[in-house]
């Protein structure tokens, strides 16, 4: 049983260790939907949108308002957008030192095995 263990641990296992990165990576990317926010860079924020009166002076004041939104929606986006790539890289960076670290766990274990009876 120790033998399939190892089996499985420097072989598929591995394998799935390193798949995870690009899970990991994925899910940060679609828990921030840095997809949607991208498209959506632009739009007002909290789709307010003034409607104009007749008259120039209430068109010019809503223009204004418009832009405003506008500009707060790409803000607040940018900044989530930012927030969304670093816990990308992270995730990345993180499952990158799994994968790295994984082959040498049962080394580890051995030697705190070996260190403990030793003394």
């Amino acid at each position: 049983m120790v033998f399939e263990l190892l089996a499985w641990w420097y072989g598929p296992g591995w394998k799935q260790a390193i798949a995870r990165i690009y899970q990991w990576a994925r899910g940060a990317q679609r828990a921030f939907s840095a997809g949607l926010l991208l498209r959506t860079l632009f739009e007002p924020w909290r789709r307010i949108i003034s409607v104009g009166g007749r008259s120039f002076d209430a068109k010019l004041r809503d223009a204004a308002d418009n832009l405003v939104s506008r500009f707060v929606g790409a803000s607040v986006r940018f900044l989530v957008l930012i927030a969304a790539m670093a816990a990308m890289i992270g995730a990345i960076v993180f499952g990158a030192i799994v994968a790295f670290a994984w082959p040498l766990i049962p080394l580890g274990i051995l030697y705190c095995l070996y260190r403990g009876v030793a003394g």
